[in-house]
């Protein structure tokens, strides 16, 4: 074909004047036609693009393919696809990554760290600021030394609870069997990971109607994992020392340490410090039982390890012993106007809370009741009515 003359009028599809001008036209794998004065050209069959190529154009042929520019590539909803092998897709509804069920991760990075966001296709895990263990299947990291590492956050205003995080073992009639737990982990000196700690939730009693569980508390002590305390059992308890270990419960108070204390050990209860004693107090305390009620006139008797005291018109002298069991009980029988008992602590020893302490009984104390005894084999009394 030759040189047109003059130069044809060039407009683009939306029917805008294009400035340049043409004055060649040269057709490759296609036909020429022409009607009135618009010629057409036709490009069916296969087609190639090479050479550079701009920056607002997609390239796809021999040689380096490139998609650049600063256009956005659009995909509208309905039917539309876009598929880069089985790794990606862009669906109508959803986008799919490694469809083919292939071993291919997914990362997504930050500003100042990889993996943001880590998919591990061989394991099934998934990685926030880490690759995913190989044993986990959500495994979380601290970004940037961040102290708070999850944070769980409800914006519900209504009376209900939240946020709740849940553990649920779909396991039916699950009898005695762990619910979920609560590991705390660290390293030693050698730099093992160490367990020194857990919470341990599990079901007693999986009868429908009758269910019980309990919650379980361990603490690592010396290498080993110790049971400390135990809430609620089929019996319905607070236990502590669930294991019969040797581990001591300790009360202490504002200003006195082991204000009471049960040595695991000795087998024995102490309290230190000064007791505010009334009529609940010895129901708390298990009285070796009697069987017969002896009232004297005078002196102390003992009988099914209690100890009945009478006073009638006169003070009488009581000195604790120092070799009564625990439990042991003094009864006083206070006859007439005046009559009273002196409870009198051998040194050491200790009445209410006071050491050494000298007790005079009248009418409205009647019993004398001894609770613990501690290492050094002191014993502590406490005074009440019934």
């Amino acid at each position: 074909m030759g040189v047109i003359r003059p130069n044809p009028t060039v407009r683009t599809v939306d029917g805008a004047t294009s400035v340049k001008n043409v004055d060649t036209i040269k057709v490759s794998n296609g036909d020429l036609s022409v009607s009135g004065r618009t010629a057409t050209v036709d490009t069916s069959g296969a087609a190639s693009i090479s050479g550079s190529i701009a920056n607002t154009q997609v390239a796809f042929g021999t040689g380096t393919d490139t998609i650049g520019g600063d256009s956005d590539l659009v995909f509208n909803a309905g039917t539309t696809k876009f598929e880069v092998g089985t790794v990606f897709s862009v669906e109508p509804t959803y986008i799919h990554f490694n469809s083919g069920n292939a071993n291919c991760d997914f990362r997504v990075d930050a500003e100042w760290a990889d993996n943001l966001l880590r998919t591990d296709g061989s394991t099934g895990g998934v990685g926030i600021n880490t690759v995913p263990d190989s044993d986990v299947s959500l495994h979380v990291e601290d970004y940037n030394n961040l102290d708070t590492v999850v944070r769980i956050e409800s914006q519900d205003a209504t009376s209900d609870a939240g946020p709740i995080l849940e553990f649920f073992r779909k396991d039916t009639g699950a009898m005695n069997k762990t619910l979920g737990k609560i590991e705390f982990y660290g390293y030693n000196a050698a730099d093992s990971k160490i367990k020194y700690a857990q919470i341990i939730s599990v079901v007693r009693d999986a009868t429908a109607g009758g269910e019980d569980g309990s919650l379980d508390f361990y603490i690592e002590t010396q290498s080993t994992q110790w049971g400390y305390m135990r809430l609620g059992t089929a019996s319905q308890h607070v236990q502590f020392n669930p294991d019969n270990r040797d581990i001591d419960f300790r009360v202490d108070t504002g200003t006195l340490d082991n204000f009471f204390r049960i040595d695991a050990g000795t087998n024995v209860a102490s309290f230190k410090g000064r007791l505010n004693v009334n009529a609940v107090v010895e129901h708390l305390i298990e009285v070796i039982p009697v069987t017969t009620d002896v009232t004297l006139d005078g002196g102390v008797e003992e009988v099914g390890g209690q100890y009945y005291v009478n006073s009638t018109g006169s003070e009488q002298d009581l000195t604790l012993p120092t070799d009564a069991q625990i439990g042991s009980r003094f009864s006083f029988s206070v006859g007439s106007s005046g009559s009273s008992v002196k409870i009198i602590a051998p040194p050491g020893h200790n009445v209410n809370g006071a050491s050494d302490a000298t007790r005079t009984v009248v009418n409205d104390v009647n019993w004398c009741t001894c609770v613990s005894r501690d290492g050094s084999g002191n014993l502590t009394w406490i005074m009440g009515n019934a």
